[in-house]
């Protein structure tokens, strides 16, 4: 098994420089929020480490080792981590941090396997093959669940096969990361629906054939992503009112329209690599009018609404990989107030060019489909700033007028080209 390595990243802009005196007041205010984290760490009968940052270099040069035993350590500023290493555990099998942000009693707890962090640990220690089931082999779980002001639990990495009840008493939690673990449609409690602060659930990589119905019943929703698993069918969305960002990538999924209409506050949707083969143009028309991104690529759609390209807000669509042989045409009277970012019609069998394109988005892909023409009329719509702003990738065409070396230079030379010939 090769190693994986966890990266973590501030979602907090770092700071000004501090003078030394407000340093060390910052750090004895975090030592303080901390504490009561450290002595429920004892009380468990746990070591506690903390993790701090060095500077290791001043003016460009390198210090030495008794300038930086002697240089006062800073802690890092986006989060407090304390790693708690259980009591007799073999080599640090299993790490855990509690984070907590400055100026807030909000907490984090990431827990990993060995997967998560072998990086840094001995590698002649550990077996190449170690995994462990964090769950099963701690009795951290009810500790985790005493925690009842966390806002943000990640589970993530731990080969979990079921949920753990326990945990349902953290009825404060707004994100819950659930993602690359072993878990199926019966393997949550009833008790999860206590989360009723939950904004954000994280379920990739699991083995779910379906949204487990336990998981249907949080009404603040307004992320959910399962991507990669096994759903053949999407049921249950009827609480999600308030639900904007769904996504669904590498599933079994072949009709979603039904499942879709409760879900009107809904910005971006993905479902890249199912196995749809239609979508109604009802859909676009009455329900999904706030999309702002959809993605709809590795598909098996043969036709789109043109709806879907006169949604008012939406500022990217991606249908690349499917099996289209033709567009939509659009009202003659249709014009948008301002384009779309971009549309990607890369890899499928698309064999007209339709001139409404580059008037309705920015950047146009038409790679590797089976266009032989572009005509004149394509271009009379548009002015001066269109071929400054506007993007056209049309190479892998079976192009002959005009000829495929004139199209890679851009669209002022393919419209000289056609001025020219024409």
């Amino acid at each position: 098994m090769m190693s994986r390595r966890v990266k973590t990243s501030s979602t907090e802009p770092e700071p000004l420089p501090l003078s030394a005196s407000r340093r060390r007041s910052s750090t004895q205010q975090l030592i303080q929020q901390s504490s009561h984290l450290l002595a429920a760490a004892h009380l468990a009968g746990l070591k506690t480490t903390t993790t701090k940052r060095v500077n290791s270099r001043r003016g460009g040069e390198q210090l030495n080792n008794d300038e930086l035993e002697q240089q006062q350590l800073q802690p890092c500023w986006s989060n407090y981590s304390v790693g708690l290493y259980q009591e007799g555990a073999r080599t640090m099998d299993t790490v855990f941090q509690i984070c907590m942000k400055p100026n807030s009693r909000s907490i984090e707890l990431k827990m990993r396997p060995v997967s998560g962090v072998r990086n840094h640990l001995k590698r002649n220690l550990i077996a190449a093959s170690s995994s462990l089931d964090v769950i099963r082999e701690t009795d951290l779980v009810q500790r985790i669940a005493s925690f009842n002001q966390m806002k943000r639990l990640d589970l993530s990495f731990n080969n979990m096969h079921a949920f753990p009840r326990q945990l349902c008493q953290l009825e404060l939690l707004e994100s819950l990361n659930l993602s690359n673990n072993m878990l199926q449609d019966n393997d949550f409690p009833v008790d999860v629906d206590r989360f009723q602060n939950l904004v954000e659930l994280i379920l990739d990589n699991n083995k779910l054939k379906k949204l487990p119905k336990a998981l249907t019943k949080f009404k603040r929703l307004s992320r959910l992503s399962v991507r990669s698993n096994s759903l053949s069918e999407l049921k249950n969305l009827d609480n999600f009112k308030r639900l904007k960002h769904l996504i669904l990538d590498n599933n079994f999924l072949s009709g979603v329209d039904e499942s879709l209409r409760p879900l009107e506050r809904l910005e971006i949707l993905s479902l890249a690599n199912n196995q749809l083969t239609s979508l109604s143009p009802q859909l676009f028309r009455s329900t999904l009018k706030h999309l702002k991104r959809i993605d709809l690529a590795l598909n098996q759609l043969q036709s789109i609404a043109s709806d879907l390209f006169m949604l008012p807000h939406v500022e990217s669509i991606n249908l690349s990989r499917n099996q289209l042989t033709r567009l939509p045409n659009l009202p003659s009277s249709y014009v948008r107030p301002n384009p779309m970012f971009s549309i990607d019609l890369s890899s499928n069998q698309i064999t007209c060019y339709n001139d409404y394109l580059l008037l309705i988005a920015l950047n146009v892909d038409l790679s590797s489909n089976r266009i032989k023409v572009i005509p004149l009329k394509a271009f009379k719509k548009l002015g001066e700033r269109h071929f400054r702003t506007r993007s056209l990738k049309i190479d892998d065409n079976p192009l002959v007028d005009p000829p495929i070396e004139y199209c890679k230079y851009g669209l002022r030379d393919i419209h000289e080209y056609l001025v020219d010939n024409y």
